[in-house]
């Protein structure tokens, strides 16, 4: 199973974002891969969705339903944060 993270400014955005990606996976981009690329280059956006599939044909139902509206994927919104501080302990 690969996490696919995919992330928007708005509602609009994500399934905008969603129907971009799509267009990727049909033309053979692999889950891992484009996984990988969204986790660690592209900004966590306020409007959230992470896809969790297990192939490329999983990949293209999931962000089609995205796309559409109509996803049972794990998504939201962030929220506001508040600031913490973590003392490791002595070291270096």
């Amino acid at each position: 199973m690969v996490p696919v993270p995919v992330s928007a400014g708005s509602a609009e955005g994500l399934r905008a974002q969603a129907a971009r990606l799509l267009e990727l996976a049909v033309s053979g981009q692999e889950p891992l891969d484009l996984g990988f690329s969204l986790g660690t280059t592209r900004s966590a956006l306020e409007h959230r969705a992470v896809l969790v599939v297990a192939d490329r044909d999983e990949l293209v139902a999931e962000l089609s339903a995205l796309a559409e509206g109509r996803s049972g994927a794990v998504h939201g919104e962030r929220s506001g944060g508040r600031l913490a501080f973590l003392f490791s302990g002595q070291g270096s």
